[in-house]
């Protein structure tokens, strides 16, 4: 009899973690985005939910966040070392000359992993005029779920991800991107 209830309670207690496993059983589980006024609420760093949040120090010493976006936004995770990074540096400050009264550009350089001279020298070397913010402990990149750098995330104004590119991409996707996210 013992034996059968200890049975009984195992079955019970491997029933409850398979429901409370299953998404349709863990209401904590959010699969899809959560939309209030047809803007997500949930921050993933995904096509189609809100960019998670951060606030970093500039180059420039200034603090710079997604907070209060009056326009859209195209986050580059990069570092100085890297070379897909530098062959696309120049188009990347040619569309910020282009484009910076509709977009803005934020370069979110790996500090962890870069030399602050080295960064310095980055951003002469381009002639970088878009803010170039610090990640010093990798903590927004890690938000971001960058893998692979350069990383690119395309921003909406109401602080949605509506594009994202994974390493060195053509200027002429590059233009098309932008574009795109002017147009919305």
């Amino acid at each position: 009899m013992k034996s059968f209830f200890t049975i009984m309670i195992l079955l019970v207690l491997v029933g409850a973690a398979m429901y409370r496993n299953h998404p349709a059983g863990n209401k904590a589980v959010v699969e899809k985005p959560s939309y209030s006024s047809s803007i997500p609420v949930t921050e993933k760093a995904e096509i189609g939910f809100r960019a998670p949040r951060f606030i970093l120090d500039g180059l420039d010493g200034e603090k710079y966040s997604l907070k209060n976006l009056n326009k859209p936004v195209v986050i580059n995770f990069w570092a100085s070392w890297c070379g897909p990074c530098r062959d696309e540096a120049p188009e990347l400050t040619k569309l910020y000359s282009q484009y910076q009264d509709k977009v803005q550009v934020y370069g979110v350089n790996l500090r962890s992993q870069d030399d602050l001279n080295d960064v310095h020298a980055f951003v002469n070397a381009f002639n970088v005029k878009f803010p170039v913010l610090l990640d010093k402990t990798d903590d927004v990149s890690k938000r971001f779920s960058v893998q692979a750098i350069p990383t690119t995330y395309f921003v909406n104004s109401k602080g949605v991800i509506v594009g994202k590119t994974i390493g060195l991409v053509s200027p002429n996707e590059l233009r098309t991107k932008f574009k795109s996210l002017v147009e919305k």
